[in-house]
């Protein structure tokens, strides 16, 4: 399902956003993850060339690649609060129990990449996975 198009004026190229859904998908998403994260410090390199968190494996949270040119130039995942624990309470429990006795809808989004740099801020990239963030966002109620 496509969520959303942005036109890259750096790249000459439109920016397609969807929900991932096959295997190859959720692959090209982990690996472009893990080597994003590795280029920056924040995590070590591991033989499966791929990083997952526990979060995107949940049935509430939702993965989405941005394509270029056929080809995953970004990713973000979206975790709909639950049942089951956001990752972010680990740290903002009492915030997050404030905000639900209000009956606030929460969702946390983590796990963002994307390849390359325009020297630009919002690239062209991140621009197009915030849009389709907030639409998922959206469609889901929260």
């Amino acid at each position: 399902m496509r969520i959303c198009n942005a036109h890259s004026e750096t790249a000459g190229a439109k920016i397609t956003c969807r929900l991932a859904h096959s295997r190859e998908d959720f692959c090209n998403a982990f690996r472009l993850l893990h080597q994003q994260y590795c280029a920056a410090g924040l995590c070590r390199p591991n033989p499966s060339g791929m990083r997952i968190s526990p979060q995107q494996l949940q049935p509430e949270s939702q993965v989405i690649v941005a394509e270029q040119r056929r080809q995953v130039v970004g990713t973000v995942s979206l975790t709909i609060d639950s049942k089951r624990q956001l990752p972010l309470e680990n740290i903002f429990g009492t915030e997050v129990h404030s905000l639900r006795a209000r009956k606030l809808r929460l969702l946390e989004v983590g796990c963002l990449a994307a390849t390359g740099s325009t020297h630009r801020f919002p690239s062209p990239v991140y621009a197009a996975l915030t849009r389709a963030a907030i639409e998922v966002a959206q469609r889901s109620g929260t």
